[in-house]
């Protein structure tokens, strides 16, 4: 039996009715369903370059020893889940790598699904609440929590920035995909110049890359412009 690591309330979308749901820790046995239903939600959404899918190679590496995934149950059906994952430090996909981090001590937050039916519940940000305390006990060794996103993807921008991660770097990923690098360093916290922050455009990618070249971060998101501040540390 999986441990039950938190339990909510939610509304189901169609019916309108209240649920309650729980969220665990998964593992193997739980792939067909996971993968299920990252193609139903990956068949939703209109622009599906927005969902860097897992691999059956990567969801089978995830949930063994290279990760986490945590599940949202609604009685016995899998509505959501969300993936951290532990590469390898000589994996070309390393994002410690772009960084030039210690790519030993590298773990990646990876894709976050929720069903259609599910969504506006704040399962995202609950899931990621719930991984991360779970990660930051279960692996202290390592420091650099990264990620990537797609620079038109708004709810998971906000999810990321709520996590506390910083857009660290804006480059070509994933076969030429323009995707933001977002970091998160466990042991310290990012102190960002109050006086000197920048409002950009998402879609202005140059200045974008000047700011980063110019030791700023990304650190929040309104009204389809990011906040740029300059790095103290």
């Amino acid at each position: 039996m999986t441990k039950t690591l938190r339990e909510e309330t939610v509304r189901h979308q169609p019916s309108q009715e209240k649920e309650k749901v729980t969220f665990s820790l998964l593992g193997l046995p739980h792939i067909s369903e996971i993968r299920s239903l990252q193609e139903k939600v990956k068949e939703k959404l209109q622009q599906k370059e927005l969902l860097q899918a897992l691999t059956d190679e990567e969801l089978t590496f995830v949930l063994g020893e290279g990760g986490m995934v945590l599940g949202v149950y609604a009685e016995e059906e899998l509505i959501a889940f969300r993936a951290m994952m532990y590469p390898e430090a000589d994996d070309p996909e390393n994002l410690g790598k772009d960084l030039d981090l210690d790519t030993t001590k590298v773990a990646h937050q990876e894709i976050s699904c929720v069903d259609p039916d599910y969504q506006g519940n704040g399962l995202q940000k609950k899931m990621g609440e719930t991984i991360m305390q779970e990660f930051s006990e279960a692996r202290p060794d390592l420091v650099h929590v990264l990620c990537t996103v797609h620079p038109g993807n708004e709810a998971s921008l906000r999810d990321k920035f709520h996590h506390g991660l910083v857009i660290a770097d804006l480059k070509e990923k994933y076969e030429g995909k323009l995707r933001y690098i977002m970091y998160l360093p466990m042991q310290e916290k990012l102190q960002i110049a109050a006086e000197e922050i920048v409002s950009v455009p998402v879609k202005d990618i140059e200045h974008q890359k000047e700011l980063l070249n110019e030791n700023y971060v990304g650190y929040d998101y309104a009204d389809g412009k990011v906040l740029y501040g300059k790095r103290n540390n």
